[in-house]
């Protein structure tokens, strides 16, 4: 299926190359988005922020001991690291320049957040939350550049 996709990609490519330029996020990668690498940049972010948002609000689920609360917070903050600086590197050494990688990284951290406060704490977004991510995701598709 994502050799048929990639032949897709490279014919419409060959016809119509002003309506591939045209569309930012078109790529002849069926594994990127804008251009971006899915596996080595965009999951390992995603997988990044989880562990981040774990870290940082997991605890209030539970009332541990701060010390305890903090001491948990650091391992996981550790897996963390572990995926969020080689997603980085790998991105910036693919081209993407560092504020769109920084747009890219806070987008993909709203997005998870929403979803952990959902499922894990269950708050729910008000529609103003919402809109307020959504133009955060536009703000997200201007700086990669339309």
């Amino acid at each position: 299926m994502a050799n048929d996709a990639f032949s897709l990609a490279e014919q419409l490519a060959q016809v119509a190359p002003d309506v591939v330029a045209s569309v930012p996020f078109w790529s002849a990668d069926p594994a990127a988005i804008y251009g971006v690498p899915l596996v080595t940049v965009i999951l390992p972010l995603v997988i990044s922020t989880l562990c981040m948002t774990i870290a940082w609000f997991g605890h209030l689920k539970y009332r541990l001991p701060m010390i305890a609360a903090i001491a948990i917070s650091w391992i996981i903050a550790l897996a963390e690291y572990a995926f969020s600086i080689p997603a980085i590197r790998a991105g910036y050494e693919a081209g993407i320049s560092l504020v769109q990688l920084k747009a890219l990284h806070e987008v993909i951290g709203i997005f998870v957040f929403v979803i952990f406060a959902m499922i894990y704490l269950k708050e729910k977004p008000s529609w103003a939350h919402l809109v307020g991510f959504g133009l955060m995701a536009v703000g997200l598709y201007l700086v990669f550049g339309v």
